[in-house]
């Protein structure tokens, strides 16, 4: 598999730079191979909620814990139910469009998407168990079948709220923090986290710098050096930073590869629709 195909298998299945110290703000890739294992709680409860909230230890704690307020992560508990589409182009060719409804207090998501060889999936999935019940082409999933189910539709979760909710997990249990010198993006300085984790995730020897614009706190960049694979690592912007509710999310990250990751319909909701994890005919 040449360069630019592993780009692209670890974003179906796990990205416009932008200064970072620009003076307009921030304009509102990984894989199922992410860290992004638990879901996205309340401060009180979530992972690293004690430190965001007492203070941090360390200049990479306080880089982050900035990171995790800009985008919101004060007012996290006042989101019930985050929909979203993900969506991967590849040099303007759709590749995937995954739409997600994803219960956070429940700890459960709704995933439905077209896979590659154009079967329809429409399922939900416990967050917690990693069970799923749904549909392939209409037909309900039964028997030892579930079981793949389960992990198909789980790290579809996985890699897809990781590239939408990344800044707001950088305090989860497990996550390494250490902050780096500053590097220069288009010109302009950034503030830089090195990030690895201890045995969380799916593929838990990734590594990723967080480019961190000083002025906005937002992260307008990343490099990502992907279990498995031999340097140099991967990178993708974080552009087009837009409100959900609460949140300001990034909506927007292409690679040099000619690769985009782009999120539609974002929409963050104070209560869960039940209609929306009903797998019932309509």
């Amino acid at each position: 598999m040449d360069t630019r195909n592993l780009a692209l298998a670890s974003v179906l299945f796990p990205m416009a730079l932008v200064g970072c110290g620009a003076s307009r703000p921030v304009p509102a890739t990984s894989p199922a191979t992410s860290p992004a294992t638990s879901p996205v709680t309340s401060p009180a409860t979530s992972s690293g909620g004690a430190a965001v909230t007492a203070g941090a230890s360390t200049e990479a704690d306080a880089l982050a814990m900035r990171v995790w307020r800009a985008a919101g992560g004060e007012a996290l508990d006042r989101v019930a139910e985050l929909r979203f589409r993900f969506v991967v182009m590849d040099h303007g060719t759709r590749r995937a469009d995954v739409h997600h409804r994803w219960d956070l207090r429940a700890g459960r998501d709704r995933v439905t998407w077209t896979d590659r060889h154009g079967l329809h999936y429409d399922a939900v999935v416990d967050l917690g168990t990693r069970e799923a019940h749904g549909t392939v082409d209409n037909a309900t999933v039964e028997g030892e079948a579930r079981a793949h189910l389960g992990q198909q539709v789980y790290g579809r979760w996985v890699n897809d709220t990781y590239w939408l909710m990344m800044p707001l997990k950088v305090r989860d249990p497990g996550v390494h923090l250490a902050r780096e010198a500053q590097r220069e993006l288009d010109g302009h300085p950034c503030e830089i986290v090195r990030m690895s984790f201890d045995h969380v995730g799916l593929t838990p020897r990734d590594v990723y710098w967080l480019y961190i614009d000083p002025r906005s706190d937002r992260v307008v960049r990343w490099d990502m050096q992907l279990e498995g694979t031999q340097p140099p690592p991967d990178s993708s912007t974080w552009a087009d930073y837009r409100a959900a509710g609460p949140l300001t999310l990034a909506m927007d990250h292409a690679s040099p590869e000619g690769l985009r990751v782009t999120f539609e319909d974002v929409a963050a909701l104070d209560a869960v629709d039940p209609q929306d994890f009903d797998l019932g005919p309509h």
